[in-house]
């Protein structure tokens, strides 16, 4: 073989070894395009995640803090409203709660609502507390025998004690001028055709309510363990 065509073969050998060289590059490259574009992908899908789990995180922190600041101004609230009497009204709002499964602190709100309301319109403070007590207690039996929530319970109760009788009405209890000053009339808290007094009116009123929703007395107790009981 002449030495031309030596060197011929050995050029076309060297250029086919070179051709298949870039090939595997070039694939190599395309693959590795492929692997940083797919750890390019998850990089931004952990970050995305990592990113929501934080703000998930900071709004989980931040109804942690309001609601441990309602639960301060409740208790707070609960202090003034209550006085000398704030001891005992919280033991009766955790017995109560041990008692029907709820929350003490919300049956405290409960309370202090009542107990505002009442000794503005001339309770004293022991009577709006007895009362305030007397009124959380149905409440919670009104709601479980009617499937509705507490809290819609105490706010139809402050209604009705402040003269909007209307809202009792789905509960059978019937509220009107000429009723409230009959049951004045019938408690011995005023004589006959004598103008009754706020404080006349929140005790007929709450008589004529606990007698017109015998049935659901202690329901919460008694169907405590009912799937369908809130």
């Amino acid at each position: 073989m002449a030495a031309v065509d030596i060197v011929i073969q050995a050029k076309n050998k060297v250029s086919a070894g070179l051709s298949k060289a870039g090939a595997s590059l070039k694939k190599f490259g395309d693959k590795a395009k492929r692997i940083g574009k797919a750890v390019g992908g998850a990089f931004k899908l952990i970050s995305a995640g990592v990113l929501a789990a934080g703000a998930s995180l900071l709004t989980l922190g931040g109804f942690a803090v309001k609601a441990s600041a309602a639960a301060g101004e409740m208790r707070s609230k609960f202090t003034v409203v209550f006085g000398d009497l704030a001891a005992g009204a919280e033991e009766f709002a955790s017995k109560l709660g041990e008692s029907t499964n709820r929350g003490k602190h919300e049956l405290m709100g409960f309370m202090a609502s009542l107990q505002d309301l009442f000794v503005p319109m001339g309770l004293s403070n022991g009577a709006a507390n007895d009362l305030s007590e007397k009124m959380t207690k149905l409440a919670v039996d009104v709601a479980s025998f009617n499937n509705v929530s507490d809290a819609k319970v105490i706010e139809d109760f402050q209604a009705a004690m402040t003269g909007s009788g209307e809202v009792m009405k789905k509960y059978g209890v019937v509220l009107t001028e000429a009723k409230i000053k009959q049951k004045a009339v019938e408690l011995g808290l005023a004589e006959q055709g004598e103008t009754i007094t706020d404080v006349m009116k929140v005790q007929a009123r709450y008589q004529i309510i606990l007698e017109g929703i015998t049935t659901e007395h202690g329901d919460e107790e008694r169907t405590s363990g009912s799937l369908t009981n809130h």
